[in-house]
């Protein structure tokens, strides 16, 4: 436990990181719809359907590190599962990876190593269960300061294909995401809404909230916006 909450006082969230990421756009989501866009030929098979895309945050084999609490591992291969929340992990020399479960893994990172994924920050994930939450999986930590946490939870689901309505057994994967946010003071965790009006409803407490979060910067960049945010919540 004492090593989560070390790993959680590590911030690698970046405004103007985030800036550059395609369009304003999550990077993740731009980075499914690019594969989509570029090969629905290649599918999977899940419950009887045809599935097109990926489930994997910007694809296998990037690289990362995981801790568990029977040890961990640095600077290796991993692919994170975003539908059913399991984290493959690849030992040197092997083509086939270690299926782990998420209720195993404390925490990992991710990088995304692909050609085709302009965004390259390292990500850092925490086992919901960890901090508190009643989510299954993991949640990746945007902001983390001294009072309160920004936090996302990405999760993939099968959609109808956006190209092809004649087969009836075709899917897509769907990739959303949450945000979150952790109290650090009472250990609460607590997921937010995706509007500028239910955030600045949240935290109305701010002198400045309307100025913070308008809906003009809100929809432009919303993760951005939401880290400015925290960052004055945690003055």
């Amino acid at each position: 436990m004492k090593k989560i909450f070390i790993l959680i006082t590590v911030s690698f969230a970046s405004i103007a990181s985030f800036a550059q990421a395609v369009a304003y756009s999550d990077p993740a989501q731009a980075y499914v719809k690019l594969l989509l866009d570029k090969d629905a030929s290649t599918f999977s098979r899940i419950d009887g359907f045809k599935v097109i895309g990926t489930c994997y945050l910007f694809g296998e084999k990037n690289t990362g590190s995981v801790f568990a609490k029977e040890g961990k591992a640095i600077n290796i291969s991993l692919s994170y599962n975003t539908y059913n929340q399991q984290v493959e992990v690849y030992s040197e020399g092997q083509e086939k990876p270690i299926y782990k479960d998420w209720q195993t893994i404390d925490s990992f990172f991710l990088k995304s190593t692909h050609a085709s994924s302009d965004y390259k920050q390292e990500l850092q994930f925490v086992n919901a269960k960890l901090i508190g939450s009643q989510e299954k999986g993991f949640m990746q930590i945007v902001y983390t300061g001294l009072k309160f946490t920004l936090l996302k939870k990405y999760k993939s689901e099968l959609g109808y294909s956006s190209t092809n309505y004649i087969q009836s057994d075709l899917r897509q994967f769907d990739l959303n995401y949450d945000y979150f946010y952790l109290n650090n003071q009472t250990k609460a965790v607590t997921k937010l809404r995706k509007n500028s009006s239910s955030i600045r409803k949240e935290f109305k407490f701010i002198k400045d909230i309307d100025t913070l979060v308008n809906d003009d910067v809100f929809t432009t960049n919303q993760e951005a916006a939401l880290v400015q945010l925290f960052v004055v919540l945690n003055n």
